[in-house]
């Protein structure tokens, strides 16, 4: 039984709580330089159950012991994240090998590119916009490249509940205690295209400025930290870092 906030890991700080109707979301707690930020990962409970975002490889033993709280291991239909990155998929062949019916789920440029060829399954490709039925759950894969980071990434959008960034769950500074975003009024999609336009502006930017010499550093616009990233709507908006 869960409460709250169950502890999964007292060493870590590892918790899991329920933060939407079968939504789960794991946090682990780091400090490192002087910074504190958390790995957070999301388990959607539904007949195909999903989490998304599995953190370091040297955390999976924690995510398989906070997803074991909620179900069996074998009801764990897909494993997804963002964009190919360690703190985003480094425990994915772990989870994979705990998870006997588990099968990645990401961009078609991240299975091409990488998945196929780092992932002990096959992965299952998603092109932008495409959906998938995950039983009383309509999961939309949002195509963001660059944003924040990295030319495969992309957000998955749950299409029956309205929920943006129902997925997104990087390392967010110091934000253990934020739950995902509710529902905005403007479809996704477009806010995405902004974001993705936003970005190439702001690199464009920076490499104009690096070969001048004077800032090689990407402009963060007006409103954005620079720890939070590249949207300036960040408090409404589930597209942002």
């Amino acid at each position: 039984m869960l409460t709250p906030m169950t502890t999964i890991n007292d060493p870590s700080g590892t918790t899991i709580d329920e933060v939407g109707d079968g939504l789960y979301r794991i946090t682990t707690p780091v400090r490192a330089g002087g910074f504190a930020f958390t790995f957070n990962r999301y388990l959607l409970v539904d007949d195909e159950a999903v989490l998304f975002h599995t953190g370091p490889r040297k955390m999976a033993s924690l995510v398989i012991a906070a997803v074991a709280k909620v179900l069996p291991l074998a009801k764990v239909r897909w494993i997804s994240f963002g964009h190919v990155e360690a703190d985003e998929c480094g425990a994915l062949n772990e989870i994979l090998a705990a998870a006997p019916s588990a099968v990645p789920l990401c961009g078609s440029l991240a299975a091409r590119v990488s998945m196929n060829d780092l992932a002990d399954r096959a992965p299952r490709e998603l092109e932008d916009g495409e959906e998938i039925v995950t039983g009383r759950r309509r999961l939309s894969w949002i195509a963001a490249p660059h944003v924040p980071h990295a030319w495969e990434n992309g957000f998955l959008f749950d299409t029956t509940t309205k929920t943006r960034r129902l997925l997104r769950p990087w390392a967010e500074y110091t934000g253990a205690d934020r739950a995902p975003r509710g529902p905005r009024a403007d479809d996704p999609r477009v806010h995405a295209r902004k974001c993705v336009a936003r970005r190439w502006r702001e690199v464009v930017a920076g490499f104009g400025r690096a070969r001048r010499g004077v800032n090689a550093r990407v402009a963060v616009p007006p409103g954005a930290t620079k720890s939070r990233g590249v949207c300036s709507d960040y408090q409404t908006c589930g597209i942002s870092r």
